[in-house]
This record gives structure tokens, C-alpha cells and sequence, in this order.
């Protein structure tokens, strides 16, 4: 039983080894091999890693750009604009009137509600003024758990 377990374990090592040195000669990590003495007349083996696969990543080409999908961030909607200009109208700045044309005095006024807030005042729709306008992102609230145990029970 002893002998069979030493064959399998010698086995399994000369596995494992082989494998190791496959793989540290593809990563060009392995030294090369000491070099035999030359026989009469013949010239060295040169032993060589297999050089390693690589593959280039395939350029980007016109068409390929064409394809591209579009990251960047669009306009809100003529409503939108309306809501943030009713919101501005409630805080007390005039943006003009309320018809979701985002124009000059509508920039103004967000400048100057940024500008009260202590925010940069940029005049652009950004995700703080808008907060501050109560316009942020609408969550749906979900019922909270309720505690239905009281005391213990005697």
C-alpha cells in the first residue's frame, strides 16, 4: 500500500512540475538551459519557448464610432423646464414666464438662486439646484416594518 501511494505521489509531482515549467517558459520567465558539451560534429540543440499568442485589439474604425452609443447627457424636456421654472417662480425668482423655454432670464434666476444657496453659480441645471429646489430624484417610498412585538408576555 505504501509503495502504491510513493509511485502516485512521484507521478502526481512529475506532473505538477512538468506543468510549472511549461507555464514559467510561456510567461518568458525560465532561464535558459545550461548548454551540453559539444559533441564532435554536431551543433547544439537550441531548445526555444513557443512564443506567446498575442492578439491586438481590433482599432476602432469609422463605422465603429458611428455605432457608438451616445454617452453623453441630454436636455431635459420642455416640461422639465417648466417644473424648474414654477420652482424657481416659488422661491421667489423671476425666471420669466413658466412656458418650459429655458431662456436668459430663466438663467439669471437660477444664477441667483445658486448664488443664495451657496452653490457655484453657473446658471446650469445641476443635480444640487435641483435638489435644493425640491426637484431631486423621486424615490417610491416603500412601507417601513413596524415593530409588532411589544414586551414579553407573562
Amino acid at each position: 500500500m505504501a509503495r502504491g501511494f510513493l509511485i502516485s505521489f512521484c507521478l502526481c509531482a512529475a506532473f505538477l512540475m512538468s506543468a510549472w515549467g511549461a507555464q514559467a517558459q510561456t510567461q518568458g520567465s525560465a532561464q535558459p538551459a545550461p548548454a551540453a558539451p559539444k559533441e564532435a560534429g554536431k551543433a547544439p540543440a537550441v531548445r526555444r519557448a513557443p512564443a506567446p499568442a498575442t492578439r491586438n485589439p481590433p482599432r476602432r474604425t469609422a463605422a465603429r464610432r458611428r455605432q457608438a452609443p451616445v454617452r453623453s447627457q441630454q436636455q431635459p424636456a420642455r416640461e422639465r423646464y417648466g417644473e424648474i421654472q414654477k420652482a424657481l417662480a416659488k422661491a421667489g425668482y423671476d425666471p420669466g414666464p413658466t412656458d418650459g423655454v429655458w431662456g436668459t432670464k430663466s438663467v439669471a434666476a437660477l444664477q441667483e438662486f445658486q448664488r443664495d444657496q451657496d452653490l457655484e453659480p453657473t446658471g446650469k441645471i445641476d443635480a444640487l439646484s435641483l435638489i435644493r429646489l425640491g426637484l431631486g430624484p423621486k424615490y417610491a417610498t416603500q412601507p417601513q416594518a413596524q415593530n409588532t412585538v411589544s414586551g414579553p408576555s407573562q
